[in-house]
């Protein structure tokens, strides 16, 4: 049976799971810097029933779940840009040296 938690009078949803301890800890960070509560379930870290098998799951007030969802929907995107950006300038750069050797080994 699933323990209820809450927040004042608010219940707490799971607003997204982390894969381990570190993971959830970092999207409690990032809601707390934008001022919205929210707690990490440590105790699924020990739980070994199945109950816990999506991860670790970070609880918002039902009250901010919208808000947070937008948030972590929005940098999750972000994340996802910047990856993109990232991968672009690694193979640009990958071929740039590769053209490079390819002209110091014809003047030897």
């Amino acid at each position: 049976m699933k323990e209820k938690h809450s927040y004042q009078d608010d219940e707490l949803i799971p607003v997204v799971y982390g894969r381990d301890l570190a993971e959830a800890n970092y999207y409690k960070s990032l809601l707390d810097d934008y001022e919205i509560p929210a707690f990490v379930m440590e105790e699924a870290v020990l739980d070994n029933s199945n109950e816990y098998e999506s991860g670790i799951p970070v609880l918002v007030p039902e009250d901010h779940l919208a808000e947070a969802q937008d948030i972590l929907e929005q940098i999750s995107s972000d994340d996802d840009d910047f990856d993109e950006d990232e991968d672009e300038d690694t193979d640009e750069d990958e071929l740039a040296g590769f053209q490079e050797e390819d002209s110091d080994l014809e003047t030897l």
